[in-house]
């Protein structure tokens, strides 16, 4: 017989910002495997939508650049940094670039670290690098699984795909989704009414009580209410 053994996520802390679930298969649990996959396609998405928020807005002044004053650029440093191809050194600029740049590692850049990161690891003696970043992501996603279950930096992995996400949404106006309220429903541990249904796709519930913070698997949080309901009742 094969003993059970429980593993703690290693995303769930740069997903979600808190405590790591517990599950049976390795490294990562199926919610942030999911979450994973969706904000690929999200950055995919995203990428197409970034042309469009180029043009500059009104409220730039001038800004400085060698010790002179120029008018700003007749676009935003800070989107076309993301839609830069991919640099091969890209912490290496030069002076005028750090004085007239927002700074951020295009989106090709990234994805290409990545791709490049796995092919190594891997060891298959994967050619032909995408060169599109919607290759790219398609690219990553078909070996999302592989690096979950095997790769000693996915948590790394997570954080900086969710931090570009976190950077491109700001300018494709898509909000983070929100944990929806569970109304009525009290948490077993601290008993305030704070539950909400996380938005990541998992049908978790966690205790929204900054000290409490209990996280109910789905069917766990099925099983209480149907308790909390049978109190209600007298049954």
């Amino acid at each position: 017989m094969t003993d059970h053994v429980e593993v703690r996520c290693v995303v769930c802390p740069q997903l979600h910002s808190r405590a790591p679930r517990h599950y049976e298969r390795a490294q990562v649990c199926e919610p942030c495997r999911a979450r994973l996959a969706q904000t690929l396609t999200d950055i995919g998405r995203g990428h197409g939508d970034l042309p469009q928020h180029l043009e500059r807005g009104a409220g730039f002044g001038q800004y400085v650049r060698g010790g002179e004053v120029e008018a700003p650029l007749p676009f935003r440093e800070d989107v076309w940094d993301l839609l830069l191809p991919v640099r091969p050194t890209p912490n290496v600029v030069g002076l005028d670039d750090l004085l007239c740049q927002i700074g951020h590692v295009s989106v090709a850049t990234l994805l290409d670290s990545w791709i490049r990161d796995w092919c190594h690891l891997r060891g298959k003696s994967e050619r032909g690098r995408p060169g599109y970043v919607s290759a790219m992501v398609v690219w990553l996603g078909n070996r999302l699984e592989w690096a979950c279950d095997h790769h000693p930096a996915v948590d790394e992995f997570a954080s900086e795909i969710n931090g570009l996400w976190s950077v491109m949404r700001r300018y494709v106006g898509v909000d983070e989704p929100r944990p929806t309220p569970c109304r009525g429903v009290p948490c077993r541990r601290c008993d305030l009414k704070t539950l909400a249904r996380l938005a990541d796709g998992s049908g978790d519930v966690e205790c929204q009580n900054a000290a409490c913070r209990t996280v109910y698997r789905a069917d766990e949080y099925t099983r209480w209410v149907r308790l909390v309901a049978a109190a209600v009742s007298g049954g």
